[in-house]
């Protein structure tokens, strides 16, 4: 759909609808055609200037950033993080702490800072990361169990939010019984 006529003097109007879509790749999506007026002065140029670009992927949601020079138009891909954890997994006893390394990676060059929070921790146990927000790197997760911390096994959610964007990574804990000397009858040998 090609909308020529615009309340604005100059302005010309492309809409393109494809129920296809263009994944990626280049080539011509339109050809827009200019009439010179008979009067025009041989070699004369006059500037064309795109500007306020949008695209639109297929579900009609804005595709950003857009960038167009010398008519090409250049999706660059939007920055973002990710976020993973290791080990996948481990096991702690009551009464103690173990931890997770969490790292914060950067995809097209994201570098702002990531919030981090843990959820699904067992009763009587607690999370803390150090540091609890940063730019892309390393944070150390520590969970510590307490005395009564519920024994089992249970998901732990990392989570790591800047601005709108958030992103999760799940790792296994299993909590064991306390193996202290305290829980250890006294005997005698006759």
């Amino acid at each position: 759909l090609l909308v020529a006529n615009t309340d604005t003097a100059g302005e010309v109007r492309i809409v393109l609808a494809n129920s296809t879509g263009l994944s990626s790749g280049s080539g011509a999506l339109a050809n827009i055609t200019f009439r010179v007026s008979a009067s025009t002065s041989s070699g004369s140029t006059s500037p064309l200037t795109l500007q306020n670009i949008t695209l639109n992927n297929e579900d009609g949601n804005s595709i950003t950033p857009v960038t167009a020079q010398n008519g090409v138009f250049t999706v660059s891909a939007a920055s973002d993080f990710t976020i993973t954890a290791t080990p996948s997994s481990r096991q702690l006893e009551q009464g103690n702490s173990t931890t997770y390394t969490v790292t914060i990676g950067s995809v097209s060059g994201f570098n702002s800072t990531v919030s981090l929070s843990a959820s699904g921790i067992p009763s009587n146990a607690t999370a803390s990361f150090s540091p609890s927000s940063l730019t892309p790197g390393n944070s150390t997760l520590t969970i510590t169990a307490g005395n009564t911390a519920t024994r089992g096994n249970a998901t732990l959610t990392i989570t790591g939010t800047s601005g709108s964007q958030t992103h999760s990574y799940n790792v296994a804990l299993t909590i064991l019984d306390s193996i202290a000397p305290s829980n250890i009858t006294d005997f005698s040998i006759a």
